[in-house]
């Protein structure tokens, strides 16, 4: 295929189709089979990039008969209610003149790290990762009988290595978020909107740290362990989300409680409300593929579990009639500002 014809592969025509799929040693159906693919691949990225994530949302919702668990509440409405609350509080956050550095440096400093890193390894590793494809015996032969396969296997694996930098980046950033800045995030907003929740400091920093960095390992052991899968189109989008997904879960669930929550409540409401946490995870994903706000993504995804996390102890604790704070005088005035 040309330059002009991996561009815009619409142009091919029935003729063309034939002398490629000739060439590449296939049928013509198998070629239009991965045209297909990486048309609807297109679409998926546009889709995201064009603020699809509420579609996405609602497409989840739909999988499962009833909804995902914990999407419906006593009354029969819906859960996804207090997720949406969490999202807009955590917008709400975003102007504020104390929390918005806090926002936006951990997403700045991981695009600088993966930027040089990707500026100087990109050859090698898609030139690596190239090689180990055409290793595999069902694979190899294949590539080396056609140059016109080769060349769309190797924009494939650019694909997924350009795909792979994003979790990459994220992880980074969430990092970043979970052991610096959400702690500092998480008192603002705790004197703020929380002033009635006791803290009794079930978790701790050092708590965090160890946390993070488990999810971390966990979440870059399981990247790779994928990695074969991510040269099915759309496979790595897939997998990406759903990584990080629970990595949100896992880092930002702990962080949100630790200093409100004690050690029995920090453990039964993450066990309790993990399927919600793990869709309020997901739908936080999806920002690290919108352009401009997947600098924030990390940061706002740790002040959405803030808030949702912390309503839900404030809940859990008026049913089981423990007593909740009177507000410190002037909260609601730091809130107004």
């Amino acid at each position: 295929m040309t330059p002009l014809e991996r561009a815009k592969p619409e142009i091919l025509k029935a003729s063309r189709k034939r002398r490629i799929a000739a060439g590449a040693g296939v049928t013509v159906q198998e070629v239009n089979r991965l045209l297909n693919q990486f048309e609807q691949t297109q679409k998926v990225m546009k889709q995201f990039s064009k603020g699809g994530m509420s579609k996405m949302m609602r497409a989840m919702k739909g999988m499962m008969p009833g909804g995902l668990p914990g999407m419906r509440a006593e009354g029969g409405g819906g859960r996804m209610k207090d997720i949406l609350v969490a999202f807009g509080r955590a917008g709400r956050s975003l102007g504020r003149r104390d929390m918005f550095w806090h926002l936006l440096w951990p997403g700045l400093l991981a695009v600088v790290i993966w930027a040089g890193v990707a500026f100087y390894a990109w050859t090698p590793v898609t030139e690596w990762l190239y090689a180990a494809v055409s290793g595999w015996s069902f694979v190899g032969g294949w590539l080396s009988a056609s140059e016109t396969t080769a060349a769309i296997v190797l924009v494939l694996i650019q694909i997924a290595t350009a795909l792979l930098v994003v979790p990459l980046v994220y992880v980074t950033a969430a990092m970043l978020v979970a052991t610096v800045a959400l702690p500092l995030m998480l008192e603002r907003v705790a004197r703020t909107d929380y002033a009635d929740l006791e803290q009794r400091r079930g978790g701790s920093n050092l708590g965090s740290a160890m946390n993070s960095i488990v999810a971390g390992v966990l979440f870059l052991l399981a990247l790779v362990l994928s990695l074969p899968l991510w040269l099915i189109p759309g496979a790595g989008l897939l997998i990406s989300v759903t990584l990080t997904g629970w990595l949100n879960q896992r880092a930002f669930g702990y962080d949100a409680l630790m200093y409100h929550a004690d050690k029995g409540e920090l453990q039964r409401l993450r066990d309790a409300w993990r399927p919600q946490m793990l869709l309020l995870g997901g739908g936080t994903a999806l920002l690290a593929y919108v352009p401009v706000i997947n600098l924030v993504a990390p940061a706002f995804a740790g002040l959405a579990f803030v808030h949702y996390m912390l309503e839900t102890l404030r809940r859990h604790r008026i049913q089981h009639g423990i007593t909740v704070l009177d507000a410190e005088p002037g909260a609601d005035l730091r809130k107004l500002r």
